[in-house]
């Protein structure tokens, strides 16, 4: 998450993480969990601010849904594009993998 400076100058952590580290986060969460593109955005609004004594909702990001969605709708062709320019691409972890396909999609459209 982003640090930010309050009133007095000290530090704190932003609520809400990065689209890039967010939208890669989204995607993990839909690899590891096998579950609908929904849920695991839904998850993942539900784990902002969990550790928070009175957690407010977090409003939708519309944005870095868009990308989350057309990267789970385009992951094939996305995988196959890179997969014809990299021998390794097989060999990446999670993070990475679901990284490099969201920066594909997002530049292929």
């Amino acid at each position: 998450m982003a640090r930010l400076r309050d009133k007095c100058g000290a530090t704190k952590m932003a609520r809400r993480p990065s689209i890039p580290r967010a939208r890669v986060q989204v995607l993990f969460l839909w690899d590891l969990r096998k579950q609908a593109i929904g849920e695991a955005i839904s998850s993942f609004y539900d784990t902002l601010g969990s550790e928070e004594e009175n957690p407010e909702p977090t409003d939708p990001d519309e944005f870095m849904e868009t990308l989350v969605r057309g990267a789970v709708d385009n992951v094939a062709s996305i995988d196959k594009v890179i997969s014809d320019k990299s021998a390794n691409w097989r060999r990446l972890n999670g993070c990475l993998r679901w990284t490099a396909i969201s920066c594909v999609w997002r530049f292929m459209k």
